[in-house]
């Protein structure tokens, strides 16, 4: 749980975005397709400290104004370098991401969200966890790759050995997982996708370890199975 002052922060700059998908478009035309100006930029911090009121609370509309005309005038002054010239933003960081693809997944249990606003948001979710579960592809790829160059076809082996192993079933029950499963793993590997593909084998390779040919058959274990 977030300390009261960061999570205040990010109700605050939650509130702001929200404020700015309202504004018109002449706007906020200088913000769009630059939606991390206002999750790094230090500016926007100070435009809702700007409009707090005596009660701490803050006037989301009136800040989100202040940054749309900031940047318009940034943009009027600098043209595309406005929003790459030195200081800024702060080095963007993973962690800056993440806070903005949890801001998002926020604004679809939003009450205050309208329809509108979730829609945006649901795209934008929807197209990182495209790209996420693309890339876990690949690293699943990777690893059967890695797993078959482990072994050298040119030395003997015995009748046994030609079946695969239990690694290299749970690489193709991983590769073969549907897409909704695929997306839990990348979030349960904090979106890193070579983490999510890692824990996807070892589930799947605990699973035909646990319970044989059945979790393989089945994916699943049942009650029956893990009371034995």
């Amino acid at each position: 749980v977030p300390p009261p002052d960061v999570a205040r922060s990010e109700r605050r700059l939650l509130a702001l975005e929200r404020e700015i998908r309202r504004l018109p478009k002449s706007q906020r035309k200088a913000l769009e397709g630059h939606q991390l100006n206002y999750v790094t930029c230090p500016h926007a911090n100070m435009f809702l400290e700007q409009e707090e009121n005596d009660d701490r609370s803050i006037d989301a509309a009136a800040a989100a104004r202040r940054l749309g005309r900031y940047w318009e005038s940034r943009r009027g002054l600098f043209g595309s370098g406005a929003y790459s010239a030195p200081g800024t933003h702060p080095k963007l960081v993973f962690r800056d991401y993440m806070r903005y693809y949890k801001r998002n997944l926020a604004i679809l249990d939003d009450p205050d969200a309208d329809e509108a606003e979730r829609e945006d948001a649901s795209r934008l979710i929807e197209s990182i966890h495209r790209a996420k579960v693309n890339e876990l592809n690949h690293r699943l790829q990777c690893i059967r790759e890695a797993t078959t160059d482990a072994f050298n076809p040119d030395e003997p082996r015995i009748e046994a050995d030609t079946e695969q192993t239990p690694k290299e079933i749970a690489i193709s029950m991983a590769t073969d997982s549907p897409y909704e499963l695929k997306v839990r793993f990348v979030q349960a590997g904090d979106m890193i996708e070579d983490a999510a593909a890692r824990r996807m084998v070892r589930y799947f390779e605990m699973g035909l370890y646990l319970f044989g040919d059945n979790f393989r058959v089945k994916r699943a274990a049942t009650l029956e199975e893990m009371k034995d």
